[in-house]
């Protein structure tokens, strides 16, 4: 009897929560989940209820909160959205550090632990005395629990420190604000310094412990690292040597070192001014024997110290040797002098190796000519017709310095070299008259042949010789016609002359269908005239023989091939099948077996139309674009699914689908009467559909 009555109470209970749940409509719990029978009340401990599967898990003090404390509403559906920390905790920094309580706070304790481990997040992670820094010390409003961000340089905190401090004065002297060039973030004393001075390091003598020495009172920056600005009077009151009066460079560093006291000094650039090489090289520390009077002009010219030297070496004076001695001496060797006449513009080979210098250097050495004929005037003229046939006077072209007697002139070293039959003939056979002159033009030599050759005047052929004819052999005949604009390729090669010149060589067109016009004319597959392709043969034809094979660059000018047809652009037998004149422009002409096959759906049951592109791309046959749920009206799903057998249960017109009737299940007088009273009804198709778009009795 008890049971009953519990059970009782139970339906009694699961009735009431069902009519009136006081937690929303769309709460689906069983009510036992949270309530007892013993009691209405909530006991946390013994209900069934799992708060993680709302997708927000109770962890820390989130479990020992009372449902109202977040729930203040019985409508629980109403609480989605709370899963924010915002949405029940106050935002008490004022949202200066985001909203994201999770980066600092967990459910365990609200207060945090460790803030360095915290701050080592942010963009300013706190190291050495920051880390032992109070928060307000930076953060000035967080007595108020605001932390809104700050700068992370040095200056921003610290600008009280630059301007206070006065030894040194950081302001006067215009130090950097940029504080961790001197100090550091490690060291417990933040006036222990380390100044970096890379910039200019200090070595030797700059090594010194008074920064004044160099920096004045006033002004740290714009101290130039030059030499000369700091030691401009020891370098003026030098003496030894006097470096102003000798023009010594400035640049300290290229002779004296930071160590010693400016000793030693050393010149190791003194190459770059004179080169000291071999005896020279020996008495490189020895420099008063050579700057006797000074360093300000050394002479660099031998003489300058020689001059003794070359008065008293025989012939020197009277033979009017130049002074340059390094001419025939050298530094290594003053004995076993030599002259490289190859260094002069005249080098010395074959006979002229043995001649006597006086025999050319009658009157010195200086402006002796350096023409054959200023030594060989007498041979010249007296040579057989040197003068009458006008022979240039440099005697180079055809004699040589190795035989005078040994005569040969290098054709090759003028605009006509001499190749073939040319090179036997006789001087004389070409230069008539003399040397100079002659003309390069193979017509002035061999009009004759020109004028009694076959053809040759009246076929107007050119007088350029060498474009048919060959120096090796005259009978051999060739022309080159690729150095004209129409080079012979394919069926051209084997072609006679006269073939295309039929008249004359001169003018001949180049146009294909000036040969070929009958060829176009009586083609019939396709019938070019017909189908008024362009004469211009070369679009679609080579030189190949026979005309094949063929291309057709302009087809989409009558068919555009386009999507997949690409890939058969160069089958044209795929859709022509050996007839060019007639195919078909419909998809349908090529496609007609596809339509015919198609079952899913059947084409010819369901009378589609058979303009392919309706539905279909040339991209690909399928998916097709044709979804009559989606863009149309649902007869595969919803209350029309199985209703129908064929498309012309609602397209009464096979011709035209635009055209629909619904009255043929749904007769028209049945929907008059179940209509009666029904604001702007319309007893016709397009008004049925004006209501019922997706097949619904409720629209």
């Amino acid at each position: 009897m008890r049971r009953l009555s519990f059970v009782i109470f139970l339906i009694v209970i699961v009735s009431l929560c069902n009519a009136q749940s006081p937690h929303g409509k769309k709460f689906n719990r069983d009510c036992q989940d949270c309530h007892i029978s013993d009691s209405w009340k909530v006991n946390l401990s013994k209900i069934n209820f799992k708060h993680e599967e709302t997708g927000f898990a109770l962890t820390g003090q989130h479990k020992i909160v009372t449902c109202r404390a977040c729930h203040a509403s019985l409508d629980f559906t109403s609480s989605k959205n709370k899963s924010q920390c915002f949405n029940c905790h106050e935002d008490i920094h004022e949202n200066s550090v985001g909203r994201n309580c999770v980066r600092c706070h967990d459910t365990r304790t609200w207060v945090i632990e460790k803030i360095t481990d915290l701050h080592r997040m942010s963009r300013f992670p706190l190291i050495g005395n920051h880390a032992r820094a109070n928060c307000n010390q930076c953060h000035l409003s967080s007595s108020k629990l605001r932390f809104d961000p700050i700068g992370i340089s040095c200056f921003d905190c610290h600008s009280v420190n630059y301007y206070a401090t006065k030894n040194p004065n950081h302001m006067s002297a215009n130090f950097s604000t940029d504080c961790q060039k001197c100090h550091n973030l490690i060291s417990p004393v933040w006036l222990t310094t380390s100044v970096i001075h890379d910039f200019f390091p200090l070595t030797g003598s700059h090594n010194i412990a008074n920064c004044f020495a160099c920096h004045n009172q006033t002004s740290y920056k714009g101290l130039t690292q030059d030499c000369y600005s700091c030691h401009k009077q020891r370098y003026e009151s030098v003496s030894s040597p006097n470096h102003v009066t000798l023009n010594f460079p400035k640049d300290c560093k290229l002779c004296h070192t930071t160590t010693g006291g400016w000793r030693p000094a050393s010149f190791a650039n003194h190459d770059s001014f004179y080169p000291l090489t071999g005896a020279h090289n020996l008495i490189r520390n020895n420099c008063s024997q050579c700057h006797s009077t000074g360093y300000s002009s050394p002479a660099r010219q031998c003489i300058s110290c020689h001059q003794q030297n070359y008065n008293g070496a025989p012939n020197h004076l009277s033979q009017g040797y130049p002074t340059d001695c390094s001419q025939c001496h050298t530094t290594t060797v003053w004995q076993g002098a030599t002259f490289n006449h190859s260094s002069t513009n005249f080098p010395l080979v074959g006979a002229h190796t043995s001649v006597s210098c006086q025999l050319c250097h009658t009157n010195g050495y200086a402006g002796t000519p350096t023409t054959c004929v200023s030594c060989h005037q007498s041979k010249f003229t007296t040579a057989p017709n040197h003068v009458a046939q006008n022979y240039p006077q440099d005697c180079k072209q055809c004699h040589t310095p190795v035989d005078w007697k040994q005569i040969s002139f290098d054709h090759n070293t003028t605009r006509f070299p001499l190749v073939g039959s040319h090179v036997n003939v006789s001087c004389s056979s070409c230069h008539i008259t003399k040397l100079a002159g002659t003309s390069e033009d193979c017509y002035s030599c061999h009009q004759t042949n020109f004028n009694s050759a076959l053809n040759h005047v009246a076929q107007g052929y050119p007088t350029d010789c060498a474009k048919c004819h060959t120096t090796v052999a005259w009978n051999a005949v060739t022309f080159n016609h690729s150095t004209t604009s129409f080079p012979l390729t394919g069926s051209h090669v084997n072609v006679t002359c006269t073939s295309c010149h039929v008249t004359t060589f001169k003018g001949t067109s180049t146009i294909c269908s000036s040969c070929h016009l009958a060829k176009y004319q009586s083609t019939t597959n396709p019938n070019h005239v017909t189908l008024n392709i362009p004469n211009t043969c070369d679009q679609c034809h080579t030189t190949n023989p026979g005309w094949k094979p063929a291309t057709f660059p302009i087809h989409n000018n009558y068919y555009p091939i386009l999507g997949a047809h690409l890939t058969i652009a160069n089958q044209c037998t795929s859709c022509h099948t050996g007839n060019y004149s007639s195919a078909p422009t419909q998809c349908v002409g090529c496609h007609q077996a596809n339509y015919n096959s198609t079952t899913n759906p059947n084409h010819v049951t369901a009378h589609f139309p058979t303009n392919c592109e309706s539905c279909h791309t040339q991209n690909a046959w399928t998916p097709s674009t044709f979804n009559h749920d989606g863009q149309y009206f649902p007869i595969y799903s919803g209350k029309h699914r199985g209703r129908w057998t064929l498309c012309s249960d609602c397209h009464t017109d096979q011709t035209n689908f635009k055209i629909f009737s619904c009255f043929k299940c749904h007769p028209q007088a049945q929907m008059d009467s179940k209509h009666q009273g029904v604001r702007n009804y319309v007893s016709t198709p397009a008004g049925c559909y004006s209501c019922h778009p997706t097949g619904d009795s409720g629209g």
